[in-house]
């Protein structure tokens, strides 16, 4: 089964323009630890509430007047919406991602996927590690899972 199938379309984002106090209202509002930062529908980064805190907060920026480009990573962590579920579920394990993005080909943000949207019958666990068969996904940790 291809990750599209399991992932959540409806991903929440902002714009590097944006400041980090809508950035922050965003990840308040929605319970997020990290923010998805898109231009033209395409993935540039990640904000996170530590980046908030370190780059921000501890510098006196402003977080009204204070871009999200200023204080954001330009680096994120993705699958492919084309790649295998047991393909995404072996790399969220071994990153110690409890979600990760999903992109298409064109490096366009089409959804989201967590640990609790892969809960899925054991045949397909067991092709995603041969010793993690009969371990379910749904909150488990990743020490227990790997253990």
């Amino acid at each position: 089964m291809i990750i599209s199938r399991s992932m959540n379309p409806h991903v929440v984002t902002a714009s590097p323009t944006d400041s980090l106090r809508s950035a922050a209202q965003i990840m308040e509002e929605h319970d997020f630890d990290a923010l998805p930062i898109c231009q033209n529908g395409r993935l540039v980064g990640m904000l996170t509430i530590k980046d908030i805190a370190i780059k921000a907060i501890e510098n006196g920026l402003s977080l009204e007047r204070t871009p999200i480009a200023r204080c954001m990573s330009y680096e994120a962590k993705y699958v492919f919406a084309d790649q295998t579920t047991a393909f995404v579920i072996n790399f969220m394990i071994e990153q110690q991602l409890k979600c990760i993005l999903v992109l298409d080909r064109d490096y366009e943000l089409v959804g989201v996927v967590s640990l609790d949207d892969l809960v899925m019958p054991e045949p397909v666990i067991e092709f995603a590690q041969p010793e993690w068969k009969g371990k379910a996904l749904q909150r488990t940790s990743y020490q227990e899972l790997a253990a």
